[in-house]
């Protein structure tokens, strides 16, 4: 395995190679992930320039949380106790707020075995740094496999109160496509969660109607400017989808082009999907302002919170394969 360690402005860029050729690059700021490389392309999206991808409010492939997607508001109550937060969209709280885990420096180590390498981020949430209780360790690693085209991430996290925890990575997947028209998209659900069209907040849970339904696979285009998501004013995808089932030894995802596909494994609930609706900085490898790739966010369902119990271990992975079709 190879591994490069390169400065850039205040963090560091880790990139690991397998005998393959095939690579990530991580990134100190928000445990982040910065490149993936399979047959000499590159798979994600972000910035063009590196210091627009450092922004507070960028999330491409940044760890998200405490509290990942939306929340109602800036107020949690835990065990009849209110605990405020910073509101970063509108009246609510979007990705963990002003102070959430994309905007930290996280410390790392590298770890070599046989067959693999990791990079292990860490970061210690302070009790009530972003607003929300406990002193809490979190723990973010990425490894990559000697001779295999995939890599996985797995987030782990112990605190000392009761506390809220989702967290998620937030990357933006294209499989070397300069936008999203070519892809096709897979999903192992028949249930979404509808959103309000004025707060984007999840609203309840239905059965996929025919431009949510990705239990085979379709082309993103094909439906996104359905009138039903027009009127959501998701302007496209921006949807919650619950797995029928959590399973660890199948794709609960796929992304696909015409020549590369990307399954995701992960023992998370459900995925928010999102299809880059707004126009927004100049992207890497592209000239396209919008819908030039998907964020993919595995994890809890948002429409509950989810409590980490003190001393209780946090324990969630995502796995991504490729392979050419």
């Amino acid at each position: 395995m190879k591994t490069q360690i390169k400065k850039q402005n205040n963090y560091e860029l880790i990139t690991l190679t397998n005998v393959n050729g095939f690579s990530i690059t991580v990134c100190t700021l928000g445990a982040s992930l910065y490149s993936v490389i399979f047959n000499q392309k590159e798979m994600t999206l972000v910035p063009e320039d590196f210091n627009d991808f450092i922004k507070g409010n960028m999330y491409y492939g940044k760890t998200i949380g405490r509290l990942s997607n939306r929340h109602k508001g800036n107020k949690i109550t835990i065990d009849n106790k209110v605990y405020t937060l910073e509101n970063n969209e509108g009246e609510n709280t979007l990705h963990g707020g002003v102070n959430g885990l994309s905007t930290k420096t996280f410390e790392y180590q590298i770890v070599e075995a046989k067959d693999r390498t990791s990079v292990i981020f860490t970061y210690f949430f302070k009790h009530l740094e972003d607003g929300l209780p406990g002193n809490t360790l979190i723990k973010v690693i990425y490894t990559i496999y000697e001779a295999k085209d995939e890599f996985d991430i797995d987030f782990s996290a112990k605190t000392d109160a009761k506390t809220i925890l989702s967290l998620t990575n937030h990357a933006y997947f294209n499989l070397g496509e300069q936008d999203i028209s070519p892809l096709s998209l897979k999903i192992n659900s028949d249930t979404f969660l509808e959103v309000d069209p004025k707060s984007l907040l999840a609203k309840r849970k239905r059965k996929c109607l025919p431009c949510l339904d990705f239990q085979n696979y379709k082309k993103l285009v094909e439906w996104i400017d359905n009138k039903y998501l027009l009127n959501s004013r998701t302007n496209g995808y921006d949807h919650f989808f619950y797995f029928k089932k959590v399973n660890t030894k199948v794709p609960q995802l796929s992304l696909k082009s015409d020549s590369i596909q990307m399954d995701v494994y992960t023992d998370y609930v459900g995925v928010q999907v999102y299809s880059d609706n707004y126009k927004d900085y100049k992207a890497r490898g592209t000239d396209k302002e919008n819908r030039r790739a998907l964020a993919i966010e595995p994890s809890y369902s948002h429409i509950r919170q989810h409590r980490l119990d003190r001393d209780q271990i946090y324990y969630r992975f995502i796995k991504y394969i490729f392979k050419n079709i």
